[in-house]
């Protein structure tokens, strides 16, 4: 009930500012204090002056801030505002912000920002952005230059820094790096995530088998130094059970010549028969490629693994190892492998 109070009035404040021209916010006041606009010291003059220092229990509106402002619900700055704006639901500055915007809900900035927006759901930037945006949601920004962290998904257009998101980040030409489950780029040359769509990088379908003959159909993709692993296959040898893998995973390219290529990779497999029963594998590979035709390349390697599973009878799914342990009904072993396979670039 609160929540969805917040929320309205929030909203409600923010469309009758913007229908509210612009204030340059000549006239500075010290302290600025009130309940909900325009019932405070400054009254309907509020959007003509700015202030040092602004309490608002409920929701305030001002033509701009300089060092601190707090409100219960909303703030609304029609001008620029440095400092510290926090409120519980919304923080909107329509000039550019320097400093920290906190708000429980969202944080908004029309021109530009310099500092950080820190809100429970999403942090916008119509302007350049130069700092860090964290967000339980989504960060949006014109171009970064810095960091965004969000639970969901990441937004920009140029990017010199990180993104971070639970879900994806997209951007157009990043420097720096991309940690997502999915990576949406037209440049990018350290994204980090299962699946990487990036215009200017690499895109492979492979099929694979590796020394306890496990085979998977892989999809590899990414940009000109990471990319990342998605697979789906199984074991359907007489050694295990355990039919069914899922494999996720990062690589690297190393050497990238016309005909030869050598890169490492590590991958997280798991094979399970949808029970409590499971077999995990985490490889290190290192693979060198020989191109075969302008799309196809065949490649084998070496690979040491640490794996460990609850089912007695995969352990032989363990050819070489150099170390094992058995307790509780756990198995672990420390062993070398090898792996070979082809790729078709798409």
């Amino acid at each position: 009930m609160l929540k969805n109070f917040a929320i309205r009035l929030s909203l409600g404040l923010l469309f009758s500012a913007m229908l509210l021209p612009q204030s340059k916010g000549q006239e500075n006041r010290i302290v600025h204090l009130g309940l909900l606009y325009p019932l405070s010291t400054n009254g309907t003059q509020a959007l003509q002056l700015s202030n040092t220092f602004s309490f608002h229990a409920i929701g305030g509106l001002s033509a701009g801030e300089k060092a601190l402002a707090l409100y219960g619900v909303a703030g609304i700055i029609k001008g620029p505002a440095q400092g510290l704006q926090a409120s519980g639901a919304l923080n909107y500055t329509s000039g550019t912000q320097h400093g920290v915007q906190m708000a429980g809900i969202a944080n908004l900035v029309h021109t530009s920002g310099q500092g950080a927006q820190l809100a429970g759901a999403t942090n916008s930037n119509r302007g350049d952005m130069r700092g860090i945006q964290m967000a339980g949601i989504a960060n949006l920004a014109k171009n970064l230059d810095g960091f965004q962290i969000a639970g969901a998904v990441n937004k920009a257009s140029d990017v010199r820094g990180m993104q971070m998101a639970g879900i994806a980040n997209k951007a157009k030409n990043v420097r720096g790096l991309q940690l997502a489950p999915v990576n949406i780029a037209e440049s990018s040359d350290y994204p980090i995530g299962l699946v990487n769509i990036v215009k200017s990088g690499e895109k492979r379908i492979g099929l694979s088998l590796d020394e306890s003959l496990t085979s998977l159909v892989s999809f590899r993709s990414g940009g000109r130094v990471l990319y990342g692993i998605l697979g789906i296959g199984g074991n359907f040898s007489n050694d295990t059970d355990l039919r069914y893998g899922i494999e996720g995973g990062i690589g690297a390219h190393i050497v990238q010549a016309e005909n030869f290529r050598f890169e490492v990779e590590a991958s997280q497999l798991t094979l399970t028969k949808f029970s409590r029963k499971t077999f995990h594998k985490s490889s290190l590979r290192l693979l060198p490629s020989v191109k075969l035709n302008n799309s196809l390349w065949l490649f084998a390697g070496p690979t040491a693994s640490y794996s460990q599973t609850n089912d007695l009878e995969s352990r032989d799914l363990v050819k070489w190892d150099v170390w094992d342990k058995l307790s509780n009904d756990q198995f672990q072993a420390i062993h070398f492998g090898a792996i070979a396979g082809v790729h078709v670039i798409l």
